[in-house]
């Protein structure tokens, strides 16, 4: 009946993926996301059953009787097209795949890990080990934004990259992110925001009690906020990470809160506190921690983001040649917060590799 509402599914994880039969509308296919990887089940005839997914990211495209097209996201392989068969449940690949020579079966999947935080928080996180090499590890540690964002192991083309050099690559979700419930999300905001950083140190103390990660030798990369947790991790734990990458990172909260788009303001300062109260953000700023860094800082940004204001890489620059630290900047004048231009991604990419490789080579 119109008007009236009913629940068709409850779960503790969150439903993201949802495709509705336009036929019949009694039909429809969704997924939960479970620890970043999609559960998925079908609805139809008044009845629920599970479709024949395990460890893979699912994004529907169509859903039509009893053909049901979606792209499957795999962390070892780039992306596919492929139409499942609901009375069969047979699946097939359709579309034009190449891999222009490259030797996919060296892509490596990570494991999925937990940790117990010291206030009882359980931290996930993945964990790709190198096919090369054996440990300890160099390791590179993955910091996403957001921070409600969430990793979740679909392919991500820089660290198949990392890890045929042979680092291992860890990419935790602290508290803060998404796919957790509201509580693991709320569980930094404002002058929580630190506890964040604390679960990010207990990942890699584990990982170098475990013998799988080298001490002292840890690199991060990250970008918006991921950038701001780049370079809080080099200031608080200088004698860990030798290297780090900031990309479109947060340096400054006062000056990001003054200078971000109008718009966004209201939303960031419930995340990281209200812009009245300086001398907090002052003091989870990196701008006011550079000083304190001991590893080298690869700082990238564009000039035309309207996110993260430019000028928070400029201070961070600054205040880290003022403390005489090593410090490298690549902006572009044509850019914003990411960057689209195919010549100008070529850069970043060589660029961070770069700086990477020749960071851990000292």
């Amino acid at each position: 009946n119109k008007g009236v509402k009913k629940d068709v599914f409850k779960d503790k994880w969150e439903v993201d993926r949802v495709v509705l039969d336009k036929v019949n509308r009694d039909a429809v296919a969704f997924c939960t996301n479970e620890e970043g990887y999609s559960n998925c089940r079908i609805k139809k005839d008044g009845e629920i059953k599970p479709l024949p997914f395990d460890k893979v990211i699912i994004s529907f495209t169509r859903l039509s009787g009893d053909t049901l097209v979606y792209n499957l996201f795999r962390p070892d392989r780039i992306s596919q097209p492929e139409v499942l068969n609901l009375k069969t449940m047979e699946k097939e690949l359709f579309g034009y795949t190449d891999n222009n020579g490259i030797d996919i079966e060296s892509f490596v999947a990570p494991e999925l890990r937990k940790v117990k935080s010291d206030d009882g928080f359980e931290i996930p996180y993945f964990l790709y080990l190198p096919k090369t090499g054996k440990p300890p590890y160099h390791t590179i540690v993955y910091f996403h934004g957001g921070p409600s964002s969430q990793v979740r192991p679909s392919f991500i083309v820089t660290f198949q990259y990392y890890l045929s050099r042979g680092f291992a690559v860890v990419a935790p979700n602290v508290r803060g992110s998404s796919g957790y419930g509201q509580e693991f999300m709320d569980a930094d905001n404002y002058k929580l925001r630190m506890n964040s950083v604390k679960d990010g140190k207990t990942i890699i103390d584990v990982l170098v009690d475990e013998g799988i990660s080298e001490p002292k030798k840890f690199s991060a990369i990250g970008g918006s906020y991921g950038g701001f947790m780049v370079v809080e991790y080099m200031a608080e734990y200088p004698d860990d990470y030798i290297c780090g990458m900031n990309n479109v990172g947060i340096a400054d909260f006062v000056n990001f809160l003054k200078n971000t788009k109008s718009y966004r303001r209201k939303l960031r300062e419930v995340e990281y506190g209200p812009l009245e109260d300086e001398e907090f953000l002052r003091s989870i700023s990196p701008t006011e921690m550079a000083h304190k860094i001991d590893g080298s800082l690869l700082v990238v940004h564009g000039a035309r983001d309207p996110r993260v204001p430019v000028t928070d890489a400029y201070l961070l620059v600054e205040r880290m040649q003022k403390a005489g630290k090593h410090v490298e900047k690549l902006i572009f004048e044509d850019e914003g917060h990411g960057y689209r231009k195919k010549e100008n991604r070529i850069k970043y990419y060589e660029t961070t590799a770069e700086f990477i490789e020749k960071c851990n080579e000292k």
